[in-house]
């Protein structure tokens, strides 16, 4: 069988759109529906012809990811959320939310599956000095836990990203904050155009390990505030992106684009 193509919309070299119900959309859906019936993954919102999936949270995101990367695509990540925003191409800007990743930190939310994917790591990445942090890449596995028919578990593709910046309470952040090209949250909260939503953090140990997703918000806040893993309402979408070679060459040259930014600033004061 030919492998479908997910079309997008070419931004530069990446292409992004969100998860429609087109020859692509339909194989995602077969392929995750054939793995994840009956649980928390399973695509049920049944749209129209190249309408799109209605549907997402944390345990669907990662089910899509899983089978869009045997189909040359994956689900995007936090930083390319910003690359979008900043390029005014994020499909849907306004009227929908979109999950991220999954973050783990000390609030104690979902403790039992935050414990389960804690056990999973290797002792370097134990260190708990390296939480709150984003897990991307991750894989559903099935097991009755907390209420909740599914866990995570790591794959050959998982990436951990400390965070400190979650360990804040909500506050502004600037959408100008360079941080945000390149792990996808701000290094720092201040006035400015756009919100971090977070959930209020316990002390520093592995009993008081939590787990909650991360989303962009249609009023384009970051919020990791909710311990719901499986709400997935109406307006919430998945958005995919091409393949890894060429996002990682655009996302290469973004950051290359902002460093010379910074040495031409720095050159100018020192200039002065």
């Amino acid at each position: 069988m030919e492998k479908p193509i997910f079309k997008g919309e070419p931004v530069i070299e990446l292409r992004a759109g969100v998860l429609v119900y087109d020859a692509f959309g339909r194989e995602i859906a077969k392929r995750v529906n054939s793995q994840y019936k009956y649980t928390l993954a399973e695509l049920t919102s049944n749209p129209g012809k190249d309408q799109p999936f209605r549907e997402s949270n944390i345990f669907k995101l990662f089910a899509i990811d899983k089978s869009a990367r045997d189909l040359g695509a994956r689900v995007m990540l936090p930083e390319e959320a910003q690359l979008l925003l900043n390029l005014d191409k994020m499909p849907e800007r306004n009227t929908s939310y979109k999950d991220l990743g999954l973050v783990m930190d000390f609030s104690g939310k979902n403790h039992q599956i935050a414990l389960n994917l804690y056990n999973q790591l290797n002792q370097g990445d134990k260190d708990l000095d390296k939480f709150p942090a984003i897990f991307v890449g991750l894989e559903p596995a099935k097991l009755d836990i907390q209420n909740y028919n599914l866990a995570f578990k790591l794959t050959p593709y998982s990436q951990i990203r400390t965070a400190k910046i979650l360990a804040s309470a909500t506050g502004d952040f600037n959408n100008g904050d360079s941080e945000l090209i390149r792990s996808g949250v701000p290094s720092r909260l201040e006035r400015g155009n756009r919100k971090l939503y977070t959930l209020q953090q316990k002390e520093q140990s592995i009993e008081n390990l939590g787990v909650s997703g991360l989303c962009l918000g249609w009023s384009l806040g970051l919020d990791s505030g909710s311990e719901d893993l499986a709400y997935s309402g109406e307006y919430s979408r998945v958005v995919v992106v091409s393949g890894e070679d060429a996002s990682q060459n655009f996302l290469g040259e973004s950051l290359a684009n902002i460093q010379r930014t910074r040495d031409a600033q720095i050159a100018q004061i020192e200039h002065v």
